[in-house]
């Protein structure tokens, strides 16, 4: 015999569909990022970061899909995704100093007004 559960709010179901949205790039999150990109339709009520956390720790049925490690929050099962977050971002930290070594080379040339750095 199943138990019932309790039909989640919009705003349990925006939150797990910002997590699992972020999920298909291996890509957990922060609450605060949770809070940032929120999924959801405009017309609820908006969520205050405060709102999030506490959606967080005491839903059940947030608790039931998502997992948290190291104040990052990803699908059950998915933990591998907090070592693929890390190392993109000592990646992208590599980047950005050889970048600004660059810039400084850069901005002794006269007729550069402008040096723009992208993500792809």
């Amino acid at each position: 015999m199943t138990v019932p559960t309790a039909t989640p709010t919009p705003h349990e179901k925006a939150i797990l569909a910002t997590v699992t949205y972020f999920d298909l790039f291996s890509y957990p999150l922060t609450p605060l990022e949770i809070w940032k990109w929120l999924y959801g339709d405009r017309a609820l009520a908006p969520l205050t970061l405060g709102n999030v956390f506490q959606l967080l720790e005491c839903s059940a049925y947030l608790r039931k899909r998502l997992a948290e490690q190291e104040g990052m929050y990803f699908l059950r099962g998915q933990h591998h995704h907090l070592r693929t977050r890390k190392e993109r971002y000592l990646y992208a930290e590599r980047k950005y100093r050889r970048v600004l070594r660059a810039v400084r080379v850069f901005r002794m040339v006269p007729f550069i007004r402008a040096i723009a750095v992208c993500n792809s």
